[in-house]
């Protein structure tokens, strides 16, 4: 009789299981948190939303309807009218796909740059770290906001130099965060193994580091 794989699984106690990957490890964590699923479910709900603007919306965006200015909700305007008459609910969804557009790239932008200067920085130590680190509160004291006004105004305002601008100025919580943790897991064994037997230092931070300060890269992604 042949046994179905699902059966020898099931069969195998926990000591002969493979180990989890970080990826599994993260989900499972994941899913018992219920306040970060009840997050993860309105930020999906409200994505689906607003990009679902041109199906969803009742009116164009730019509509107007100089008959019904200054509306208070109704059925037919769920949030009322501007002073032009468009629908206020229409132009919320629209606004929400830029908004969330940049939000989620300059994020990503942000998040990147932190990761990679904090790994170098907390990995090789010593000067390396010094320069980066001095480097990074350098930027930290900069005023953020005024510098954004003067370079949208020398800039083309468009969507992607505004999420290239912010991510260049938020970086540095990232950074910090993650060198703290790479300080830490730079010195397990496991590090030392992969010295030992000749990987490179990227190859070290990128396989073996970076996945394992996956959870404070994600804490720094939300600050």
């Amino acid at each position: 009789m042949t046994t179905s794989t699902a059966s020898i699984d099931r069969a195998l106690t926990p000591q002969m299981r493979p180990p989890r990957t970080q990826t599994q490890i993260i989900w499972h964590k994941f899913r018992r948190h219920k306040a970060a699923v009840l997050s993860g479910i309105v930020l999906i709900v409200m994505i689906i939303v607003c990009f679902g603007a041109p199906w969803i919306a009742p009116y164009e965006f730019d509509a107007i309807d100089l008959r019904n200015t200054r509306q208070p909700p109704s059925l037919d305007h769920l949030m009322g009218t501007d002073d032009l008459g468009r629908d206020a609910f229409t132009r919320l969804l629209y606004g929400g796909r830029i908004s969330l557009t940049v939000g989620i790239f300059a994020a990503l932008v942000a998040t990147t740059i932190g990761a990679v200067l904090g790994a170098v920085a907390g990995f090789y130590g010593g000067g390396t770290d010094n320069v980066l680190m001095r480097f990074t509160e350098v930027i930290i004291a900069i005023p953020s906001l005024p510098l954004l006004i003067i370079l949208s105004s020398y800039t083309q305002a468009s969507v992607v130099v505004i999420i290239l601008i912010i991510g260049l100025l938020s970086w540095m919580a990232t950074a910090r965060i993650v060198r703290g943790s790479v300080h830490s897991v730079k010195r397990q064994d496991f590090v030392m193994a992969a010295r030992m037997m000749g990987c490179r230092n990227a190859t070290i931070i990128g396989r073996h580091i970076i996945p394992n300060v996956m959870g404070p890269i994600i804490v720094g992604a939300t600050l």
